[in-house]
Order: C-alpha cells, then sequence, then structure tokens
C-alpha cells in the first residue's frame, strides 16, 4: 500500500501522501487535505487519500503546521466534497480559488484539470 500511495506523490505533486485508516489512526495529531478517492492495485475498495502537510503541536519547522496550511486544508476540503459529489464544475471553481490564494499548488492544478477533464467528458 506504501509503494502504491507513494506513486500518487507524482501525480499530485505532494511528498507524503497517507489513507484514510492513516489519518484515522493518528486522528487530530497531524493536518492533512484530501486528495481525491482511488482504488490501487490489489486492493478491492476505493478509498480517500490525502497530502500530509504537517503535525500539530512540533516544534520542528520540517514537520510543523505551517501559517496557511488550516487555510489550505479547509478550501481543499471543500472543493474535495465537490469532485467527490461528482459536482465538477463547482470543483473547478474551488480549486480556483485555492490556486488564487496559492498560485503554485500542485494539487489543486492537478485536480483542476481532473475536473476539466470530467466536465469536457459529461458534456461530449
Amino acid at each position: 500500500m506504501a509503494a502504491r500511495l507513494e506513486g500518487m506523490n507524482k501525480e499530485f505533486g505532494t511528498t507524503i501522501c497517507v489513507s484514510d485508516s492513516v489519518c484515522e489512526a493518528v486522528g487530530p495529531g497531524i493536518l492533512v487535505r484530501p486528495l481525491r478517492t482511488v482504488q490501487v492495485k490489489g486492493r478491492k475498495h476505493r478509498f480517500m487519500i490525502y497530502q500530509l502537510l504537517g503535525f500539530n503541536d512540533s516544534d520542528d519547522p520540517e514537520i510543523a503546521v505551517r501559517g496557511e496550511d488550516a487555510k489550505l486544508a479547509a478550501m481543499t476540503r471543500d472543493a474535495s466534497a465537490s469532485f467527490e459529489r461528482g459536482d465538477f464544475a463547482e470543483a473547478g471553481r474551488r480549486y480556483r480559488k485555492i490556486l488564487d490564494a496559492f498560485p503554485d499548488d500542485p494539487v489543486a492544478k492537478s485536480l483542476l484539470a481532473a475536473c476539466a477533464k470530467e466536465v469536457q467528458a459529461v458534456n461530449a
């Protein structure tokens, strides 16, 4: 599973992806943002994957939650909820808002492209 999640980093431009089961096990000790629901080879069920943004209450600057991370996580949760509902036009608007606030965000860029692809498929 870890190898599959590591491969997801390339798709989203992230460093560390974790599964929903890791998030549940760790609880509020970490700050994550949802990426998308996936199904990986060797698994029957789809599950949400998340980008690890940082560890709450850490004094280590390399792993601590940074100033704007909570805002980014909240904005991504809203966009992801629209995406997972299949409202790709709304998800696209929300990912554009993320890019307005965080212009270099590779996750928002990747998922905005996925939204455009889904909207195009529906309109075809």
